[in-house]
């Protein structure tokens, strides 16, 4: 196997798993939110998705194009994060008292972690295919 196709594998995985870490999140966030007057956990649901059909694409279709626009993505995901659950004028993911025993802070740092290995994976797999195609001579026409 090569090292690009074992890249594109581990990033499909820790994108699947990233989904799935999310996914829980949604059930264990509607649950604790249950009879509160605000509800978060739609937010859960939304990032669970994308994640999950990701983790397909990646796995089955090995493109540049695809690269990119994900690790765009994940930027966006990474700059919401911080601006939304960490700072900002509301108190943060980790101040919402529905959720104190949920351990955010542990979910929090689990899937930040990986979604920058997600984006790390990504940076190779772009970098090799830029690499591959500069270093590739066009074959001549015809």
């Amino acid at each position: 196997m090569s090292s690009r196709r074992a890249a594109r594998l581990a990033a499909a995985a820790v994108c699947l798993g990233v989904g799935v870490l999310y996914a829980v999140l949604f059930f264990l966030v509607a649950d604790a939110e249950a009879g509160a007057s605000e509800n978060t956990y739609g937010a859960y649901l939304l990032l669970a998705v994308p994640y999950l059909a990701g983790g397909v694409l990646l796995a089955t279709v090995a493109r540049r194009g695809l690269w990119v626009s994900t690790a765009v993505l994940q930027i966006v995901v990474l700059v919401l994060f911080v601006l939304f659950a960490v700072g900002g004028s509301r108190p943060g993911v980790f101040e919402y008292e529905a959720l104190s025993g949920l351990h955010m802070a542990v979910w929090a740092a689990v899937i930040t972690g990986a979604q920058v290995v997600l984006l790390g994976l990504l940076g190779y797999l772009i970098g090799t295919s830029a690499r591959s195609s500069t270093s590739t001579p066009a074959r001549p026409a015809g």
